[in-house]
């Protein structure tokens, strides 16, 4: 099964016979840096796949040359106003579920 968010910069695959889901960040051109946007589909496609009894083992990775260059600093103003502690739109938080 795949989903994706827009624009597939948030790929999620998974093969419900082995366990195994990937979650790949897809925007190789800008080093797969993150939007806020991306961080809150981040923080859903891990809290539902944790919500699924046949995930066991979750593999995060990028496209391209980089695996991740952090906050895209283009939009850090929009990444870091408002709530910042929202642990429902925070994928480390909900990594760490």
């Amino acid at each position: 099964m795949e989903k994706s968010t827009s624009e597939n910069l948030i790929m999620v695959t998974q093969e419900p016979t082995t366990g195994i889901a990937q979650v790949m960040i897809n925007r190789p051109k800008s080093l797969n840096s993150l939007t806020r946007s991306m961080m809150r589909s981040l923080a859903q496609a891990f809290k539902s796949l944790d919500a699924d009894e046949f995930v066991k083992v979750i593999i995060l990775s990028g496209s391209g040359r980089a695996f991740c260059s952090g906050v895209d600093l283009t939009a850090a103003e929009d990444v870091f106003k408002g709530d910042v502690k929202d642990v429902e739109g925070d994928p480390v938080a909900q990594m760490e579920r």
